[in-house]
């Protein structure tokens, strides 16, 4: 997983419940990333230079098309074109949570650390698979957190390991309705 550096506000007077997904990257850069993307022009259904990206994947003409020979709109016809390969296996893809423990320490002044984690539901995965995890942190709790900015990293810790996935400054601003 890869490191992050984020600034994360809050209120002092309200409960902190945002939702966040940890993604990771597949780690791999598709095989047609140097394909020219999709432009208005002619193309020939059997010729070299009727391939052509299109959102990521790549297509080429399509050579039944009647005529072989055409115009590209300013727009991407599907019609005129197939689809040989998905970029889907080579984007971010959601980091399963399964079986994971999440830690976030937040240097509140001098050696005191607030401690926010799944352990004491201050932190918890709403969906595992997906990444998806969120603060649970009450008002009540909020309040005991003076306004200022704090440094903190999160952990996530699986099956012994401890990765840090998050770190940065978590910016509590004072609520004025108690």
């Amino acid at each position: 997983m890869a490191r992050t550096t984020v600034t994360l506000r809050a209120r002092s007077n309200e409960d902190w419940d945002a939702d966040y997904v940890f993604l990771k990257e597949a780690g791999r850069t598709a095989p047609w990333a140097n394909v020219a993307p999709y432009a208005p022009g002619p193309f020939r259904a059997s010729a070299p230079a009727s391939v052509v990206t299109y959102g990521g994947d790549l297509y080429v003409a399509d050579p039944d098309v009647t005529p072989p020979v055409w115009t590209g709109n300013t727009t991407f016809d599907p019609n005129r074109w197939v689809r040989v390969a998905a970029v889907e296996g080579f984007e971010a893809q959601p980091y399963d949570l399964t079986g994971c423990v999440l830690k976030m320490g937040v240097q509140t002044g001098g050696s005191s650390i607030l401690i926010l984690s799944t352990e004491n539901r201050l932190l918890a995965v709403e969906d595992a698979p997906a990444g998806r995890w969120r603060f649970a942190v009450p008002a009540a709790r909020a309040q005991t957190i003076a306004a200022g900015s704090y440094p903190f990293d999160l952990l996530v810790l699986q099956a012994g390991r401890r990765v840090t996935a998050l770190e940065g400054v978590l910016v509590v601003e004072a609520g004025v309705t108690p």
